[in-house]
């Protein structure tokens, strides 16, 4: 009996461990990765109940996509609350119904004007491309509650309930329940186990229908986890999860239905079941996130030159006019011969805040790591010496979106105008990018096609000094480096750069030789004979050119300087 029982049980064993195999379901629980830190902060109490102090200021950003038929009925829901200190960010995602005349005639008849801010997509740009560009507007310490304006808070005192829940400074976010309409159903917000959010971090089957935050905390949300393949991912999933990880156990889960979900309109979040394939945990924040005053520092503008005096004049014109903020100018040269040292001198001289060092040889590598990390400026603005800045660029405003997002780099050749390689002698197509605000896209620098593939680090390029590996290449000169540091960009990098580039290269001749006509333009040696005639390449026609390549094919005209 004892030996067909312990047949009996390998038999079933057997067959268990087959089907579990072939259903994946081992595969799944051995996927599960625990986090790598805990993700829940010791000694906080979020569930205490606080005295009532201070009014808090919150940002209702309600969001509309061809909801003309219900947007004022959640105007209407906001506007009738029996608190007043909240203000209202309107965004039309794209409708083509008359949604935005709907609203905006709401407004004007109610006299809301200065409690709304309208804006519009021009195309459809989703729920949370839309939600990223109404927070960039919000202060941090406001607590912002987005909003799908197909539905309505359920009652006039939801504000209210919620200020009376942020007294409590353990708690920086908050979920509420819903009511299903028109069934008037009651979801109930998800209650978390602490015990599994510390052995597998979050998981939740599906968005949760209504949220409470401060602006802050959604701020410190790195672009990359909210981007998939050069735009917002279409699940909220992608900005909850890490609003909650972030928020360490401040979050209060409430179970007073807040919000009407309105299931009699067409669904636009389709990606209500989705899931997030390539996520990665946050780290708690020990502090309240105020990403917003982040100071802007010095930049650290660094040249490459070689034999090319005359280029190397125009491009520190062209930055010394252009360029605003704090910069450190850095000039690494080399020279073939005692002729073009001079007239390097003669450049020196006319620019003399440039700080300049001479290679000598196989000396790049220290030389460079030498200047950049002794000094105490956070960024890097990377500059061959054919480069031309051709209208104005705030370095103040390039370092704060690159803080405000956690891109990689900030790329000043690139714009919506580059859709053509010069280098490849073909059409470019426009890599999938997410718009930003501020006049700024975003894109995956893996992603792109031709010049847009992993962006050249050297193009009038900005980088936090924090993020440059350096140290770690191999490399003996600017090729060399570029190409070994493309080949460890991070996972998800992502790339800025303005809606029109901000300059363009002028390729008129080549350090290593080329066959592009535009390229022997002139020698090394003939553009010295005309520096050293007292000449210089005019930049004023390049002013806001419309140039279709980061390689600018154009034949300048040269003037006294």
């Amino acid at each position: 009996m004892t030996r067909f029982l312990l047949y009996f049980f390998l038999f079933a064993s057997t067959i268990a461990l087959s089907f579990l195999t072939g259903s994946g379901e081992i595969q799944r629980w051995r996927s599960e990765s625990a986090p790598p830190f805990p993700l829940l902060l010791e000694k906080i109490a979020p569930q205490k109940e606080c005295a009532l102090s201070e009014h808090k200021a919150f940002a209702i950003v309600l969001v509309a996509h061809n909801g003309a038929a219900w947007c004022e009925r959640a105007l209407r829901s906001v506007f009738e609350q029996d608190y007043d200190y909240f203000r209202v960010l309107f965004v039309d995602d794209g409708s083509m119904d008359n949604t935005f005349e709907r609203a905006q005639q709401f407004i004007v008849d109610n006299h809301l004007e200065e409690r709304v801010i309208a804006m519009r997509n021009e195309t459809k740009a989703g729920f949370s491309a839309s939600l990223y560009r109404a927070m960039q507007i919000c202060l941090d310490k406001e607590i912002v509650i987005p909003l799908d304006a197909c539905n309505w808070l359920s009652f006039e005192g939801a504000i209210s309930r919620l200020n009376r829940v942020f007294q409590n400074p353990d708690i920086w976010m908050a979920c509420g329940s819903c009511v299903e309409y028109p069934r008037y159903r009651v979801h109930y917000a998800p209650e978390f186990n602490i015990q599994e959010i510390r052995r597998k971090g979050y998981r939740l089957p599906e968005p949760i229908p209504f949220l409470a935050f401060y602006a802050g905390l959604f701020k410190s949300i790195p672009l990359s986890q909210l981007l998939e393949g050069g735009a917002f991912c279409d699940t909220p999933l992608a900005w909850q999860i890490p609003l909650l990880e972030m928020a360490g156990g401040r979050t209060r889960v409430l179970q007073d239905p807040l919000l009407f979900e309105n299931r009699a309109y067409p669904r636009r979040h389709a990606e209500k079941t989705a899931s997030l394939a390539d996520h990665s945990f946050s780290r708690p924040l020990t502090e309240f996130p105020l990403p917003s005053v982040a100071k802007e520092g010095e930049v650290d503008v660094v040249f490459f030159s070689y034999d090319r005096p005359m280029q190397l004049y125009a491009a520190l014109e062209s930055t010394h006019r252009y360029l605003s903020g704090s910069a450190n100018y850095i000039l690494l040269y080399r020279s073939s011969d005692a002729r073009f040292d001079e007239a390097y001198k003669q450049v020196l001289a006319l620019f003399p805040n440039v700080q300049a060092v001479k290679q000598s040889g196989k000396d790049f590598k220290p030389l460079l790591e030498g200047m950049l990390f002794k000094s105490e400026a956070r960024w890097v603005l990377f500059c061959s010496d054919d480069l031309v800045v051709k209208e104005t660029v705030d370095l103040d405003l390039c370092q704060r979106m690159l803080d405000r997002t956690g891109a990689y780099g900030l790329y000043l050749s690139f714009g919506r105008n580059i859709q053509h390689s010069y280098i490849l002698s073909k059409p470019l197509a426009q890599p999938l990018s997410a718009e930003l605000g501020n006049g700024v896209f975003a894109w995956d620098l893996r992603r792109g096609e031709g010049d847009w593939k992993a962006a050249n680090p050297f193009e009038m390029s900005l980088y936090r000094k924090a993020d440059l590996s350096f140290q770690e290449i191999s490399y003996k000169n600017p090729q060399t480096l570029q190409e070994e540091w493309m080949r460890r960009l991070p996972g998800r990098a992502i790339g800025l750069y303005f809606e029109q580039s901000k300059a363009l290269n002028l390729p008129l001749n080549s350090v290593g030789g080329s066959k592009k006509r535009n390229m022997n333009y002139m020698t090394a040696e003939e553009l010295l004979l005309k520096f050293n005639q007292g000449l210089k390449i005019d930049i004023e026609p390049l002013f806001q050119v419309n140039n279709p390549a980061p390689h600018y094919e154009w034949a300048p005209e040269l003037i006294p300087r």
